[in-house]
């Protein structure tokens, strides 16, 4: 829960990670959706495993060292150790964002020379160790930066009673963005 919201004398608790990040999704390639590999089984996972159906993804793989199969079973995707998943368009990483972590996603967990889109649920200044790790290694890539946008618009409306498009701007103006994402 990262949205408290108070309606007529009750607490109501709800998450903006998931419909934010679902937001970020919508804007990808086509081809990102054919073939997924989801990093991580923690919470953020689960806000990306939502997103990621909500999103219409063909397959999904989630890929974690607990193996991942409680998360996937959950929502109907294949389950794996950390490994490359041959053909995945898409990597979505919510690891946490260390520098072993970020070095190892492209070295080791992602398919060589596939030039997956990674997307980053971390972030970092001026960008998160992973999404740089992908970039150096000549991958499109963006970090967690869209995601917070979205998901704080949706809070803010909620607590403000406003529409989600009309917040957004604002912060989209106070976050530095890199817009070199290799999407284009």
């Amino acid at each position: 829960v990262n949205t408290l919201s108070f309606v007529d004398g009750h607490v109501h608790g709800d998450t903006t990670d998931a419909p934010g990040l679902l937001k970020v999704l919508q804007e990808l390639p086509e081809r990102c959706r054919s073939r997924v590999q989801l990093l991580g089984d923690g919470g953020a996972a689960r806000a990306a495993a939502w997103a990621l159906r909500a999103w219409g993804a063909d397959e999904v793989v989630v890929c974690a060292r607990s193996g991942g199969e409680a998360l996937a079973e959950r929502f109907g995707f294949a389950a794996s150790k950390l490994a490359p998943v041959a053909g995945a368009q898409l990597i979505v990483s919510t690891l946490p964002a260390t520098e072993a972590l970020a070095h190892s996603i492209v070295t080791e967990w992602a398919e060589q020379g596939a030039r997956p889109v990674l997307c980053d649920v971390a972030y970092g200044e001026p960008l998160s160790l992973a999404a740089t790790y992908a970039r150096a290694a000549g991958w499109p890539a963006f970090d967690g930066r869209q995601m917070l946008v979205e998901q704080a618009a949706l809070s803010l409306a909620r607590w403000l009673e406003l529409p989600a498009e009309r917040l957004r701007p604002a912060m989209v103006a106070a976050l530095p963005f890199d817009s070199n994402s290799g999407l284009s």
